[in-house]
């Protein structure tokens, strides 16, 4: 679904100097007024395997489907354009040459990728766009260790959602508006793969095996809003000028919430009881939340998942001129000024950083070889 792709390594100027690497900037494809239709199949069987020596006895897997659709809904006015891509890979391990562990089941990895566009130009000089997509993905027994018996493997959900909106105006011939609007979100899940949560895991620290259960449970969440907004008017005196202004807008919110199963670790050395650790939200250090104790109460002692939150916001305005000089259009000036502001508020409504600070800039890029690199 890429069209174009291009990225910035330096003189990036005022618009993204929040940025302390690169900007990779993906252009997506629109549709037009043809239809086209395009599909491929990809798959790596066993058979087709080189493996190294230790990888002998495993098995693996492939499975790679794409589908790319485009065309007018309303010809010279509306189009879209839609992609669709499965992935999924099963690999197994090879057998204990000891025959002494069970053997392990199978690591397979599901997914797709769906992607959807749609372009409207109601007039000449005004175009609306919205995208969207998500990436849903699965990944069954991923631990993958001869040293994890099959009770104690572990399951991953994750997923990605993103929408826009975009507004693009000719303003005049020199003048160019785009103002936007998007929302994301990621998830991510992680469990025990016997769906179990109130048996911990034991693990063997003579041996290094791992049995009874997964020790992990996770549930994360991460939202983004994003407001996006600048005016380019381009202009020829003394070489070619974009004057750029625009803000830079970012609501983020990160939940998470994260426990051991069984809310404790237990650890045996070669199969006799070795130590236990347990895990408390509150606890009371009078009876040390040991049941046979006489000072032992229970609503002192309080085991559950720890939840936390934290929010933030991100405001970056800017204004900046890219100036090629005349007669040499392969160096490039850019000078400028940017506003940052930024917080972060913690699950209690507390602001715990705040700050404001304005930067002067003078960046340049120079494209040395004729190339298209600087």
């Amino acid at each position: 679904a890429m069209s174009d792709i291009n990225i910035l390594t330096g003189g990036m100027g005022p618009e993204h100097s929040d940025t302390p690497g690169g900007v990779i900037n993906m252009v997506t494809k629109s549709g037009s007024n043809r239809y086209e239709l395009d599909a491929s199949v990809y798959y790596a069987g066993d058979a087709l395997t080189i493996k190294r020596a230790e990888e002998l006895g495993g098995t693996l897997r492939k499975l790679d489907v794409n589908l790319n659709v485009g065309g007018p809904i309303v010809k010279d006015k509306l189009w879209f354009y839609t992609s669709f891509e499965l992935n999924e890979s099963t690999s197994t391990l090879p057998p204990d040459p000891n025959g002494t562990l069970p053997d392990h089941p199978s690591r397979r990895y599901l997914g797709g990728k769906f992607f959807g566009k749609l372009t409207w130009q109601p007039h000449q000089k005004h175009k609306i766009v919205f995208w969207a997509q998500t990436a849903p993905a699965s990944i069954a027994n991923g631990d993958q260790r001869i040293t994890i018996v099959p009770d104690a493997e572990g399951h991953q959900n994750q997923a990605g959602a993103l929408g826009t909106l975009a507004w693009e105006w000719l303003a005049t011939d020199n003048l160019f508006v785009k103002t936007q609007l998007s929302f994301s979100w990621g998830g991510l899940r992680i469990f025990p793969e016997s769906g179990i949560n109130d048996v911990s895991r034991i693990t063997d620290i003579g041996t290094g095996v791992e049995q009874r259960n997964y020790d992990r449970l996770l549930t994360d969440d991460r939202f983004r809003i994003s407001v996006n907004s600048d005016a380019t008017y381009f202009l020829r005196a003394l070489g070619k000028h974009e004057f750029k202004a625009g803000i830079r807008y970012n609501h983020l919110i990160n939940t998470s919430t994260e426990a051991y199963t069984g809310n404790a670790v237990y650890n045996t050395q070669f199969g006799q009881p070795y130590s236990l650790t347990q895990y408390f939200l509150e606890f009371d250090e009078v009876s040390a939340c040991d049941p046979t104790s006489n000072k032992y109460d229970a609503k002192k002692c309080l085991q559950a998942p720890l939840n936390t939150s934290v929010s933030g916001n991100k405001l970056i305005a800017f204004l900046q001129d890219t100036w090629q000089l005349p007669n040499y259009d392969r160096f490039r000036l850019i000078p400028g000024v940017a506003l940052h502001f930024g917080n972060n508020i913690n699950p209690e409504g507390e602001t715990i950083t705040n700050f404001v600070t304005a930067t002067a800039h003078l960046n340049f890029a120079w494209d040395l070889f004729d190339d298209g690199k600087t």
